[in-house]
């Protein structure tokens, strides 16, 4: 469960919702191509990586389903970024000055996340 457990305290943090050119940079399209930095390919690959073999120790663990780790990495990195965009760019309106309010969805959306990929006894 710390596989995701930790999105409401980083989607909801003051350093990415007062700073969001960091994260657009790292995983936006801040940089149209990417190929004339390869530090920051290199970083955005090894950062997905850091996900897929925990979800690789998590399979062998009985955690998660023992699906495909890149598809199964994919489905949390494109839910995990996906909130933190709308919340980055006030997309999500009735939360943007109610941190609290963003936290409990979060939590919310975590869970949902955590029941889609957990392994069934």
């Amino acid at each position: 469960t710390r596989l995701v457990s930790d999105w409401s305290s980083d989607v909801c943090s003051s350093d990415l919702v007062n700073h969001p050119h960091y994260y657009r940079v790292m995983f936006g399209n801040a940089i149209p191509d990417r190929d004339q930095y390869p530090e920051l390919a290199d970083a955005t690959a090894r950062s997905f990586g850091q996900l897929r073999d925990m979800i690789r120790v998590c399979q062998k663990a009985g955690l998660l389903i023992k699906r495909d780790p890149d598809t199964v990495a994919l489905k949390i990195w494109a839910e995990v970024h996906g909130i933190v965009t709308l919340v980055i760019e006030k997309q999500i309106p009735f939360t943007a000055d109610n941190r609290r309010k963003l936290r409990q969805m979060v939590m919310l959306l975590e869970q949902w996340t955590l029941k889609g990929v957990k392994a069934t006894p």
